[in-house]
C-alpha cells in the first residue's frame, strides 16, 4: 500500500459542532476551503464568521422555533414582535373543543357508534382477571375519574369484558380486552386516505 501524495493540505477532525450550525453551514458550501499547513486557527474559523451578526441564519432559526404558552394550554411561535400569531390563537380558542385538554379523552355527544356482528355471532361474558391490590387502586381510580368525566356510564350488560392495567412507564394504563368482540364485528372496510392525498386536498388552502 503507497501513502497518498503530500498534497500541502491537511483535515483533521476537531470539537463537535453545534448541529444547527453545521446545517448552516452546508446551505453555503462555498465559505468552507481546506486547511493548509500555513493556516492559523483565525484564518480556519474564517468560514464560521460568515454565520455571525443581525441576519445569522442559526438565532432566525432559533426565532422561528420559539413558542409561548397561550390559554393554559397551547403553544404557539412568535412573530417577530415576540407575540403569539394572532390567527393561530384564533383559531384554537375557535376550535378549542377538538382538543383533548387536561389529559381528557375525546369526548362526543350527541351520536352513537353501531357495532355491527356477524349474523348468528353470540357473545360471551368473561370473568374480570385478577388485579394485585396496587392494580386494583389503580382501577379503581381510572373508573372514578372516567365516570365523572362523562366518558363511561354504569352498564348492566348481560355481556362483559375484563380490564387490564398495563404498566406504561411510571404510570398504570386502563385497558379492556375486547378481543372476543373484535372476532364477531362486521369491519369497516373504509380506506384510510393516504397523506399525499391530504396534502393535496390542502394545497392552496389557509
Amino acid at each position: 500500500m503507497t501513502a497518498p501524495p503530500d498534497d500541502g493540505f491537511r483535515f483533521e477532525l476537531g470539537s463537535p459542532m453545534d448541529q444547527a450550525l453545521v446545517h448552516t453551514a452546508v446551505a453555503d458550501p462555498s465559505g468552507w476551503r481546506p486547511h493548509s499547513e500555513s493556516d492559523d486557527d483565525d484564518a480556519a474559523a474564517a468560514a464560521l464568521d460568515l454565520f455571525e451578526g443581525a441576519d445569522d441564519p442559526v438565532s432566525a432559526l432559533a426565532r422561528d422555533a420559539e413558542t409561548v404558552l397561550v390559554d393554559d394550554h397551547f403553544r404557539v411561535g412568535v412573530n417577530a414582535e415576540g407575540e403569539p400569531h394572532p390567527e393561530i390563537v384564533q383559531l384554537l380558542r375557535r376550535h378549542h373543543a377538538a382538543f383533548a385538554l387536561d389529559g381528557r379523552p375525546g369526548l362526543i355527544r350527541g351520536e352513537e357508534m353501531p357495532i355491527v356482528l356477524q349474523e348468528g355471532a353470540e357473545l360471551r361474558s368473561e370473568p374480570p382477571r385478577r388485579a394485585s391490590p396496587e392494580k386494583r387502586a389503580a382501577m379503581d381510580k381510572a373508573i372514578e375519574q372516567l365516570l365523572d368525566w362523562n366518558v363511561i356510564e354504569p352498564s348492566t350488560s348481560p355481556v362483559s369484558f375484563p380490564v387490564l392495567m398495563v404498566k406504561q412507564y411510571d404510570k398504570w394504563r386502563f385497558c379492556v380486552d375486547y378481543r372476543g368482540l373484535n372476532k364477531v364485528t362486521v369491519a369497516d372496510r373504509y380506506p384510510l386516505p393516504t397523506a399525499d392525498s391530504v396534502f393535496n386536498v390542502l394545497q392552496g388552502k389557509r
